[in-house]
């Protein structure tokens, strides 16, 4: 991992294909996907890289990690970049699921308990930080949805601590029909350099997801 956060490579030139296939090349391997990125570990088991073809809303918690860096909820991140046409990559540590029980009290939660524990200065800090960035996105962020707590989002790191990812989210459904229904208009407020490959996202590699992938590309003219 550390060959890539000290080395010269120009990230931003590169797009998220082909930032994959370098580090594929360099034994790194698929881990899973989510709905906008895919993302790989490396050899070690304990650095993850996280590859977005389009990314509207990581960048958000990216500048939030790194404004409250030492804060043990959040993950550490090695590196954050974009990429060539609206993509992101993010070295990151590994965090590993909780078991949850699915016959527990948090079984289909749409937040974590955790959250509501006031006890905890480092919380109670990264709370209202994200309810403060939510105020401000939503004001100011096309198609922000909002934040997203749910009991999965809190994962083990090495030291068994519990850290929180992906708290941030813009409302896909809604962006892809934007594009869909009203291209140039969409272009007006994300340009073509930022959405190339929009597409090429995640969430399109599902069957039920991928069945509206010949309208959006008719409609985009992208690949």
């Amino acid at each position: 991992m550390s060959e890539f956060v000290s080395s010269h490579i120009d990230w931003p030139s590169l797009n998220h294909a082909e930032v994959r296939q370098l580090l594929e090349d360099r034994g790194w391997r698929l881990l899973g996907s989510g709905d906008w990125a895919r993302a790989l570990v490396d050899n070690s088991g304990e650095v993850v890289a996280r590859i977005s073809a389009f990314e509207p809303a990581y960048g958000y918690f990216v500048d939030l990690c790194r404004r409250l860096a030492g804060n043990p909820w959040l993950p550490r991140i090695h590196l954050a970049t974009e990429l060539e046409g609206g993509g992101h990559l993010a070295l990151m540590e590994r965090l590993r699921p909780r078991d949850l029980d699915p016959e527990g009290p948090d079984a289909g939660a749409s937040i974590d308990p955790l959250w509501c524990d006031p006890s905890d200065p480092y919380l109670r800090k990264l709370k209202q930080e994200l309810e403060n960035l939510d105020a401000m996105n939503r004001a100011e962020v096309p198609w922000w949805g909002g934040l997203d707590l749910k009991p999965d989002h809190f994962m083990i790191a090495a030291d068994a601590r519990l850290k929180l990812v992906d708290p941030l989210y813009v409302a896909g459904e809604q962006l892809y029909a934007a594009a869909r229904d009203n291209y140039p208009e969409f272009c007006r407020i994300i340009p073509p350099e930022r959405h190339r490959y929009l597409l090429q996202i995640a969430i399109f590699d599902q069957p039920d997801v991928a069945a509206d992938l010949p309208a959006l590309r008719q409609a985009t003219g992208l690949p």
